[in-house]
């Protein structure tokens, strides 16, 4: 039997760049197998390739991230909202007067002479922060001294808020006494509801609502919203005398 050596003949084009070859292999039996190789041509980049590659998957990126902070921020602030003790407002608070009766706040909430300054672009609200380090709260309030208040004044017009902090140990008129009291006395005599009807009646103003915390709270607070950054002095954090 004859044998047939291999052979390879490689017939080129003329143009190697574009124009496929063609390959001429002899195998062992003899039979001349043909196989065709092109180069690949490079597609053009048209708008709707580029748009599927590049502008899409960046997109489709951008969209899981953006989702990701909105579902975080929403479950921060369910978060926050959790830490707060809501009071009915459709109960009628009531509190101690000098003659250890127990009075309906009502009764001193009747008009008076000079009218209250109305805006209906500003809304006032009281906070205040009590000198409890209980974990929790009485039922109206009732029972601490206000160490903090203050007036926050929000101005939808302007898009400003504004605070206005009332010196806890002002003497003060408090509906049910007839000497002047210390005002965060208001807050142990008759809870939040007093206390705002003293304010009311002394900076002429309407409050529409108020939020009190107290010592064991307020580092809740503090903690829902990542800490907060104080700048002190050195006297300040070695407890110096006049610091």
């Amino acid at each position: 039997m004859k044998e047939h050596k291999n052979d390879n003949r490689i017939r080129k084009p003329n143009s190697v760049q574009t124009e496929p070859f063609h390959v001429e292999h002899i195998n062992a039996k003899g039979k001349v197998v043909h196989s065709r190789q092109s180069k690949k041509e490079k597609k053009p980049w048209t708008f709707k390739r580029v748009f599927l590659r590049i502008i899409l998957p960046i997109l489709l990126v951008l969209t899981i991230i953006i989702g990701g902070i909105i579902i975080w921020l929403l479950q921060w602030e369910n978060h926050v909202l959790d830490q707060i003790e809501y009071i009915p407002t459709d109960t009628n608070p009531t509190f101690i007067n000098e003659s250890s009766s127990v009075v309906e706040i009502s009764q001193y909430t009747s008009e008076t002479i000079i009218p209250p300054v109305e805006d209906e672009d500003v809304h006032n609200f009281l906070l205040i922060g009590i000198d409890s380090r209980s974990r929790k709260y009485t039922d109206d309030g009732t029972g601490s001294l206000a160490d903090v208040i203050m007036v926050m004044s929000v101005d939808n017009q302007e898009g400003t808020i504004k605070l206005v902090t009332i010196q806890r140990d002002c003497y003060v008129y408090i509906p049910g006494h007839s000497k002047p009291q210390k005002i965060n006395a208001a807050m142990s005599y008759g809870g939040p509801e007093l206390l705002s009807i003293v304010i009311e009646n002394h900076l002429r103003i309407d409050l529409e609502g108020y939020a009190y915390v107290n010592f064991y709270n307020m580092e809740k607070v503090i903690d829902a919203v990542d800490g907060i950054d104080l700048e002190v002095t050195k006297s300040e954090v070695f407890h110096e005398p006049g610091g």
